[in-house]
């Protein structure tokens, strides 16, 4: 080897030793790692607020783990990349959820300010006032379609238009809602409440609603599905209305239970597969009270 090139090896690496550097009084070359982002969450009043939910995510990357304020309504991130937008949502119990979008990690800390929240709470009766167990609420906010849902980002719940079942007693607890106004009403399978038209969400009370279900009529309907054949036809659906639906077993049968009402109108029973193609055969017979035996013929390939 030339020494000459012996010599430019040496003093490069003498150059680049990080003893060397350390010798000569400077400080070592450090890879950035990220930024610190700092979030605080307070209410109105810049009171912090401990036990909040804080998401963290970054623009075309992995959501961060759940993070929960302390005391002092902070919490830390370390690792931030730089120069990249970073999506921020804070839940907490009690409180409307918050939504924040930054460019970049602020210098000092991201302030979040959580406001009070309201909520609708009552209970949903049969026509004997019994409690319904199972029936779904639905509440909006006067002014807005129902079944418009205010979604605060991925976690947080709704906020202006949500739907939430009762328990096993019958109670409902519908929040967090912004203060305000709200229609009202419950259903289960085809039976449905009178609608509730102005119902008031305030802060810092909690209502005793009721919801009257009229009173129905319980049925119920079984039988086997086939094909062209006479060979039963598993893994397909039998519906009488959105909420009542009953999936065929290994030997093609089905069997769906609800209510009724007093009088009611002819009802379509539909069958459809769950393939790709998601065919469907409808056909419409006349729901009555009691136990109805319907078998059905499923032959995609006839029109019915």
């Amino acid at each position: 080897m030339n020494p000459h090139w012996r010599t430019i090896l040496l003093i490069a690496v003498v150059a680049f030793s990080p003893d060397a550097l350390a010798a000569a009084g400077t400080s070592r070359l450090i890879v950035p790692e990220g930024e610190t982002l700092t979030i605080r969450v307070t209410d109105p009043d810049g009171k912090p607020l401990a036990d909040a939910s804080v998401w963290v995510t970054f623009e075309l990357s992995s959501e961060q783990p759940e993070l929960i304020t302390g005391a002092d309504g902070e919490v830390q991130l370390r690792g931030v990349p730089r120069s990249v937008r970073i999506g921020v949502e804070v839940c907490r119990q009690g409180s409307m959820p918050a939504v924040s979008w930054l460019s970049s990690v602020p210098e000092d800390r991201l302030d979040v300010v959580l406001s009070p929240a309201a909520a609708l709470t009552g209970t949903v009766v049969d026509a004997d006032g019994s409690p319904v167990a199972g029936a779904w609420v639905f509440a909006h906010l006067n002014g807005t379609p129902e079944g418009q849902i205010g979604r605060y980002g991925k976690h947080c719940p709704a906020a202006d238009s949500p739907d939430v079942s009762t328990d096993g007693e019958g109670r409902f607890t519908i929040a967090p809602l912004k203060p305000g106004w709200y229609q009202m009403r419950a259903a289960l399978g085809i039976l449905t409440s009178p609608t509730l038209p102005a119902v008031e969400a305030r802060l810092g009370s909690r209502n005793d609603l009721s919801l009257t279900l009229p009173r129905g009529i319980p049925f119920a309907i079984s039988g086997r599905v086939t094909d062209a054949t006479g060979a039963p036809v598993a893994g397909v659906y039998v519906t009488v209305f959105e909420p009542s639906s009953s999936l065929t077993d290994a030997d093609g049968r089905y069997r769906l239970e609800g209510f009724i009402k007093k009088d009611p109108e002819p009802n379509v029973i539909s069958v459809w597969t769950l393939g790709p193609e998601s065919v469907g055969i409808r056909k419409e017979i006349e729901i009555t009270a009691g136990e109805t035996v319907l078998d059905l013929v499923f032959n995609p390939e006839v029109p019915q």
